[in-house]
């Protein structure tokens, strides 16, 4: 959760900061700054969709 609102992301740390990134290139990264709260729920560890 991300100040509040869930969200499924890659958590980045690149040159000391960190980023919340979307699997889809189209959104763009988020950085999160010390005045945000991030709590983590989980893990996902398997994605079940459809081929096209």
């Amino acid at each position: 959760m991300n100040d509040g609102e869930f969200t499924v992301k890659r958590f980045r740390r690149m040159n000391g900061r960190v980023f919340l990134e979307a699997a889809n290139d189209s959104f763009p990264k988020l950085e999160l700054g010390e005045d945000q709260e991030l709590t983590i729920w989980g893990a996902v560890t398997y994605v079940i969709h459809r081929a096209r």
